[in-house]
């Protein structure tokens, strides 16, 4: 008789079971000094966390209304500062899992400043 196997599931699956999907991976995002990282869920995390950066500070540079050269500037260094400092102080992950400072700087820049560039040019028409 012919054996039919289940097919094997990834280790990548598997533990995103055990943790609780997106609950769990939520819950390690935000959880000071979190387990340990792998790379693709650190990169992950830090192009989301730098997406809701650019939309927050979008949407505050539209209210404030701040315009001009300054406003891209301030924004271009809190995109750079903070999520450095929110993975390696805050989650306590090493730059070093996701290919080292270099890579995660470049994981989501672009995307956030188009995010940031809509949120404040939509806000800052409204009001």
């Amino acid at each position: 008789p012919t054996r039919v196997m289940a097919p094997r599931r990834g280790k990548k699956e598997t533990e995103g079971e055990e943790s609780g999907g997106l609950g769990g991976f939520l819950r390690k995002a935000l959880t000071r000094h979190s387990e340990k990282w792998e790379k693709e869920d650190l990169q992950d995390v830090v192009h989301w966390f730098r997406q809701i950066l650019a939309l927050l500070c979008g949407i505050l540079w539209g209210l404030i209304p701040l315009t001009g050269r300054f406003g891209v500037i301030a924004f271009l260094l809190l995109d750079v500062l903070v999520p450095h400092l929110y993975h390696s102080q805050f989650l306590g992950a090493s730059a070093d899992v996701a290919g080292g400072d270099g890579a995660l700087v470049k994981e989501g820049f672009a995307s956030s400043l188009a995010v940031f560039t809509l949120g404040w040019t939509i806000t800052f028409s409204l009001v």
